[in-house]
C-alpha cells in the first residue's frame, strides 16, 4: 500500500491530474485525491501545469505555422464594382451585401478595409 502512495504522489508531483493517476493506480479517486492532499500537492498546480503544457503546444503549432481561427472571408472579386455602384447610388445597401454574398458585419468591415486601402494608395 505504502508503494501505491509513493507512486501516487510521484505521479502528482508531475501535474497529472487526479482522475488520470487514479486510472493508471485503478483506485478510488476520493482515495488517490486525499493521498495527494496528505502529500501537499496542491490541486490548483494541475490547472497550472496543464495551462502551461497548453501554451507550449499552442507555440509548437504556432512554429509549425498552424493557423488558428476561422479563415478570414475574402470579397468577391467584383468587389470594387459593387462599392462603386453602392457610392453612386445606383445600388442600396442592402442589394450591395446580396450582390458580395457575404454577411452584412463581413460586408461593412471589407467596405471599411476597401475604403481605408484605396485612399492610402491615392
Amino acid at each position: 500500500m505504502d508503494n501505491i502512495k509513493y507512486i501516487a504522489e510521484n505521479l502528482g508531483k508531475t501535474g497529472m491530474p487526479v482522475e488520470k493517476i487514479a486510472d493508471v493506480l485503478e483506485m478510488d479517486l476520493d482515495i488517490v485525491g486525499l493521498w495527494l492532499d496528505d502529500a501537499g500537492i496542491d490541486p490548483k498546480n494541475y490547472k497550472d501545469v496543464i495551462y502551461k503544457r497548453q501554451l507550449d503546444g499552442i507555440a509548437a503549432a504556432k512554429a509549425k505555422g498552424v493557423k488558428f481561427g476561422r479563415p478570414k472571408v475574402e470579397p468577391p472579386d467584383d468587389f470594387p464594382e459593387i462599392v462603386n455602384a453602392l457610392e453612386n447610388k445606383a445600388i442600396t445597401a442592402k442589394e450591395a451585401i446580396k450582390r458580395s454574398g457575404m454577411a452584412e458585419a463581413t460586408f461593412y468591415r471589407r467596405l471599411r478595409e476597401y475604403r481605408k486601402n484605396r485612399k492610402e494608395n491615392v
